[in-house]
């Protein structure tokens, strides 16, 4: 259920397509792709005001996350799950650790099936205004310092937690958000403090070794690539190629930033580009052989079958809607 009102919006919905919920969320720029196998599920809960907003979200699957968090905004993310691990932007995150987005920075995260995040975005003149009045000046500091990534102590994380919780269930059931008042200053004068509060108080995390240049301009060519590729497959040779790199160099660099190999990776990332364009394709008179021959499925026997596997269900289901 999505309402609106004035300047605040709230969003309750779940969703059986992993493009659908990129399209909805409000104010991020995402491009998610599944990377294991089975039926995709998530939950999102979203509010927001013309100065902060507030998202919840679960997801069955594992994904690889792609885009940029909301412009003119500083977004703070908390895992949402105990004993919880990934990746974010090339660092190791855990139950304990909240993230601190950079101004108009990259998302790129790689998370585990049954992952859970709570995200928080705020006009930065409002949190430092908030950081001044509770007499904490230093957090002006630590956000301009270019830290990402902070150790909260458990008593601090469990609060953000909980009033994360506690401030999307007020928005359900609200129909014209005739709480939108008590909404409003829960975002601004309810979970701001808490995370002014952390921020002058939590421990930075050092970065992990990084992944080498060399390396790290393979990734990106291999990200740019596949995009670019039509009636033909892209091969690992031509990634090489591209990028300048040995296919050990692209082997370690793919192992070091996905977990997998460059073939299985590009086999998932083709799978998930199929899969949207079939979702734009509804209604056009367009085929999936067409599609999938697009993206150098020739054989439609074996790329059905490898959908299928991916998605938990035929890509004629998604052209149709199903």
């Amino acid at each position: 259920m999505t309402n609106s009102g004035r300047d605040l919006f709230a969003i309750h919905s779940e969703f059986a397509d992993v493009d659908h919920f990129s399209e909805v969320v409000r104010a991020w720029d995402l491009e998610f792709f599944q990377t294991d196998r089975g039926a995709f599920q998530a939950n999102l809960e979203q509010i927001g005001t013309a100065q902060a907003s507030l998202a919840g979200a679960h997801f069955s699957r594992a994904l690889e996350q792609n885009g940029s968090s909301p412009p003119g905004m500083r977004t703070f993310a908390l895992p949402a799950k105990r004993n919880m691990r990934f990746c974010w932007r090339g660092q190791e995150v855990r139950d304990h650790h909240m993230m601190l987005f950079p101004p108009d920075g990259e998302l790129f995260s790689l998370s585990p099936a049954g992952f859970s995040i709570f995200t928080f975005s705020i006009h930065e003149p409002v949190l430092h205004t908030t950081a001044e009045t509770m007499g904490f000046p230093e957090v002006v500091d630590v956000l301009a310092s270019g830290v990402e990534l902070l150790g909260v102590g458990r008593a601090a994380m469990d609060r953000l937690l909980r009033r994360c919780r506690s401030t999307l269930d007020l928005s359900k059931g609200t129909g014209k958000l005739s709480s939108a008042d008590k909404l409003r200053a829960q975002l601004c004068e309810g979970i701001a403090p808490l995370i002014v509060r952390a921020l002058a108080t939590a421990t930075k995390i050092p970065r992990n070794r990084p992944i080498t240049p060399r390396r790290s301009r393979a990734i990106a060519k291999a990200r740019e690539l596949v995009r670019e590729f039509h009636r033909e497959p892209l091969t690992v040779k031509r990634i090489c190629e591209e990028a300048g790199v040995s296919a050990r160099t692209l082997e370690y660099a793919f192992q070091e930033t996905f977990g997998m190999a460059p073939k299985p990776w590009l086999m998932k990332r083709s799978l998930n580009l199929v899969h949207s364009h079939l979702r734009r394709a509804r209604g056009t008179g367009t085929t999936v052989a067409d599609i999938a021959n697009d993206w150098g499925f020739w054989h439609m026997g074996q790329f059905a079958a490898d959908y299928k596997k991916m998605f938990g269900k035929l890509p004629s289901q998604t052209l149709v809607g199903g």
